[in-house]
Formats: C-alpha cells, sequence, structure tokens
C-alpha cells in the first residue's frame, strides 16, 4: 500500500510542476517530511527532474511556520544558490533538531517572505530524518550585516532566522532581519542577546 501512496504523491507532485515551479516548493516539504527515508529519496528525484533542489544540495528536512505561510525545505549551506532553492543552514551551527543555535537563512523575497508578519509565540516546525522539533518565536530585530554574533553558539536550544531587510528595499538590502524562537520546553536561558 505504501508504495501506492508513493506514486500518487510523485505523480501529484509532477503534475504541480507542470502548472508552476512555485507550486512544487509549496508542496514538496509537506509530502517528503511524512515518507520514509528510501521514498524521500524517489521524491526527491522528482523533485530534482523539475528543479526545485539540485543534485548537489543536501536536503536536511523542512520548515513550517503556518501562521505567515512559511513551508521550505533546509538545504546545508547559505550560498546564493542554495537560498534560491530553499532556507540554507549555516554550517557552522548545529544542525536541525540539535541543541544549541540552529541557524536558517532565505531570501525575503521567496522563502522567508513571510517573516515580515511573525511574531512572538509564532510556532516554527522543523521536520528532519533525525526527528522534529517545535519552537516557539520570543523576539525579532534587526542588525547591520557584519553582526554575525546572532548564529554564534549558545547554550540554549533556539533556532534562528535570518534574512535581508527592509523586506520592500529595492536591490541589496543593508540589513539583516533576526527571529529568535526557543524549542518548545526549553527553559529560558542566556540565548537573548
Amino acid at each position: 500500500m505504501g508504495w501506492i501512496r508513493t506514486a500518487g504523491v510523485i505523480a501529484g507532485i509532477a503534475a504541480c510542476a507542470l502548472v508552476g515551479g512555485g507550486a512544487v516548493a509549496e508542496i514538496a516539504p509537506h509530502v517528503t517530511a511524512d515518507l520514509a527515508p528510501e521514498r524521500a529519496a524517489e521524491v526527491r528525484r522528482v523533485l530534482e527532474d523539475v528543479g526545485t533542489v539540485g543534485p548537489a544540495d543536501v536536503l536536511l528536512g523542512t520548515i513550517e511556520i503556518p501562521r505567515v505561510g512559511v513551508s521550505a525545505p533546509i538545504l546545508e549551506g547559505v550560498d546564493d544558490v542554495t537560498i534560491r532553492r530553499g532556507v540554507g543552514h549555516f554550517p557552522e551551527t548545529p544542525l536541525p533538531t540539535r541543541r544549541g543555535n540552529v541557524a536558517l537563512a532565505a531570501h525575503r523575497t521567496t522563502h522567508f517572505r513571510g517573516l515580515r508578519d511573525v511574531r512572538p509565540g509564532d510556532e516554527v516546525a522543523l521536520r528532519t530524518v533525525g526527528g522534529d522539533r517545535t519552537y516557539v518565536v520570543e523576539r525579532t530585530w534587526v542588525v547591520d550585516p557584519h553582526e554575525v554574533w546572532v548564529i554564534e553558539p549558545t547554550v540554549d536550544d533556539v533556532l534562528t532566522l535570518v534574512t535581508c531587510f527592509p523586506f520592500d528595499h529595492p536591490g541589496t538590502a543593508p540589513q539583516r532581519f533576526v527571529v529568535r524562537a526557543r524549542a518548545r520546553g526549553a527553559p529560558p536561558g542566556t540565548a537573548e542577546p
């Protein structure tokens, strides 16, 4: 029965690809998070075929912030090619669902467009083969691009999301918008600046 579901999912993704790549980007994270690793590999091949992820991309999982409409694959790295395809993971930070300051970045005009409306209390779900974790947004702030302390290690179990700011700035934006969320159930600590 599982292969029938997988075949249907893959067919659905391929059909959406005919409508437009944006639909694939919205649907793909939902379906791959629910599949066994071997089935997820089949879906990944379809995503590669339609250009949502590339063969060199390291797919770590998915991120969802339902209230603001964020839903995207998490890929390893934060180079421009990677964050055009999904949300990038800063390699120097812990992998998603590990303890510490997990830091992710994406473009303000694509995958992190919804961050403009994020607010304290919003839930952020990370889904990976290694497990799922829910974070709760605590605060947001704006920093200059050279202020990389926002992704430095913490003893707290937190998630840091980074995108360019202002959201409506034409061209290269001069600042960065930062979202800090704490793992559900984690006690407050020293993660705040």
